[in-house]
């Protein structure tokens, strides 16, 4: 094995913060109390609620309390799901499996126009869906299809069993470019629905986290996301999925902030306009999911309405929250992200077979950056954070053309961020001609006023002694002379009373000595 020390010392940048029009949430209005509510659709300024029957609010006015205008009863039990296509409403519940139809031309007035009962199951509904003249049911580890070309005569076309569904058996759907995707306790069924009544199985998405229960659409970027809480109950987020090719999915990027309490898993989530809306107990955490400047961004907490969140739905700026207790109107409201600017130029030095250090130019409103870093040619990046605007990175394959850009991170809550840099390039070192490169070394900046911080890498454990010398060759300051692992590493000198003039900072490690003259003001 190659024996390689690579060094390098920089100073502790300062940076400044700023005030700014930051992302928020704000609450308009509400509703309460109501009792067990279960599941809500947005349609045309109204709300249709699946509760003790079906309930619907004029929501034309968000700023005022929803006006109740309707209240109608189910010929089942208490409903547990609801879905809205057109004119029609689509209720089902648990307990004698019953599935209605109802016309809400009307919202004032609607009509019972049909029902059905799905007598295998008595199932307890983990999602509906509505794809036009068809409706998806998940109940235990079944899809049921219903053709509701007749509205009075709904008909149960095709069951389906879900494979390991699991405990929690299929759950959540969503509909996206012709496949209809359910999710179950351990992972992620996608079906073709090219012909609707007829469901094919086509891919599987394994989750990667204990609590995925939910499943949101983007069909206008052919992406879906998956809904997660930390299995210590900590953590909540998602990941981001490319389904342009149902059969292969692509994972993108995951995103998570802390979960705050409340909903043992995600129990409420939507998505639009690039904003993912994902329930924290009662309250609710927005995260940007675009490309490029994905992240969380703000939070709400209600305090008028009890109990935990069933439904988020979202039109524009608006935000529909039904909780156990009431509904909440909430709007979004996005901040202004002028003045936090990307990194104007980005440089790569310091190049060796398996590393290289990244720079950028510092930002006065910056508190730190995110990284993303990619082989040339490749789709997934990897990410890295820094408070600095240096960055070395590791495990780098040899011979490889990498891109890489940077972006300023302004505030951290709410998350505020700039664009991507420029994308710069690089490429490793062969393994041949990776040893000068890999012995190389940087002083960042130099002089040095009050402190600096020395950073090396280590490609086997080994110790190492660093030590600052006068110019007469006496030792003056010992910084380290101990043992440490493979990898990056860092130590912090302060100057103290050390007088300025010239000095010279040995490390000795792998049976190598490198030497750097080092200048305090």
């Amino acid at each position: 094995m190659k024996k390689n020390l690579i060094l390098f010392i920089w100073v502790a940048l300062s940076v400044m913060g700023f005030s700014t029009k930051a992302q928020t949430i704000v609450q308009l209005s509400f509703y309460s109390p109501l009792i067990s509510t279960s599941d809500m659709k947005y349609s045309d300024n109204h709300l249709i609620v699946a509760q003790d029957g079906m309930i619907i609010f004029d929501v034309s006015n968000p700023n005022v309390r929803p006006k109740l205008v309707s209240q109608t009863e189910y010929p089942g039990g208490v409903p547990h799901e609801v879905g809205v296509e057109g004119t029609n409403a689509y209720l089902a519940e648990g307990g004698n499996g019953t599935f209605a139809v109802y016309n809400i031309s009307n919202f004032s007035s609607p009509v019972l126009t049909g029902s059905i009962s799905i007598p295998s199951t008595t199932f307890a509904a983990g999602d509906l869906v509505t794809n036009g003249n068809y409706v998806y049911l998940t109940a235990g580890d079944s899809l049921y299809v219903v053709d509701v070309s007749n509205s009075s005569a709904p008909k149960l076309v095709k069951s389906i069993m879900v494979p390991d569904a699991g405990v929690d058996g299929a759950g959540k759907m969503a509909i996206n470019q012709g496949s209809l995707y359910i999710n179950s306790t351990t992972s992620v069924k996608v079906y073709d629905i090219v012909k609707p009544a007829s469901p094919v199985l086509i891919s599987t998405i394994a989750h990667t986290h204990s609590q995925e229960k939910g499943i949101s659409a983007d069909t206008i970027h052919k992406r879906i996301f998956l809904p997660w809480l930390s299995s210590l109950q900590d953590f909540m987020g998602y990941d981001a999925y490319d389904v342009s090719t149902p059969s292969s999915p692509v994972f993108l990027f995951t995103d998570s902030t802390a979960f705050g309490g409340g909903d043992y898993g995600v129990s409420a989530y939507s998505y639009q306009d690039n904003v993912l809306f994902l329930s924290k107990g009662g309250g609710i955490n927005a995260f940007d999911v675009s490309s490029d400047s994905h992240g969380f961004v703000t939070s709400f907490t209600g305090e008028d309405i009890p109990n935990s969140s069933v439904s988020i739905e979202v039109n524009g700026s608006i935000i529909y929250h039904a909780r156990g207790g009431g509904i909440e109107i909430l709007e979004y409201i996005p901040g202004s992200n002028e003045v936090c600017d990307a990194p104007s130029q980005t440089s790569v030095n310091n190049i060796s077979s398996t590393a290289a250090t990244l720079r950028w130019t510092a930002e006065n409103d910056a508190i730190g950056y995110k990284i993303r870093l990619r082989p040339s040619g490749t789709k997934l990046w990897d990410y890295f954070f820094s408070v600095k605007n240096i960055k070395r990175v590791a495990q780098l394959s040899a011979g490889t053309e990498y891109e890489f850009g940077v972006k300023s991170i302004c505030d951290s809550n709410p998350r505020i961020t700039s664009a991507w840099s420029a994308t710069n390039t690089f490429t490793t070192a062969t393994s041949r001609t990776s040893l000068a490169s890999e012995l190389t070394a940087d002083v960042f900046p130099n002089p040095v006023s009050s402190s600096a911080v020395v950073m090396f890498s280590l490609l086997q454990p080994s110790k190492v002694h660093v030590a600052l010398f006068s110019s007469d060759g006496k030792i003056v300051m010992s910084i380290a002379n101990t043992s440490f692992s493979e990898g990056n590493h860092q130590l912090i000198f302060n100057r103290g009373a050390l007088n300025a003039g010239i000095y010279f900072l040995k490390v000795r490690a792998l049976e190598k000595t490198i030497t750097y003259k080092v200048v305090l003001d």
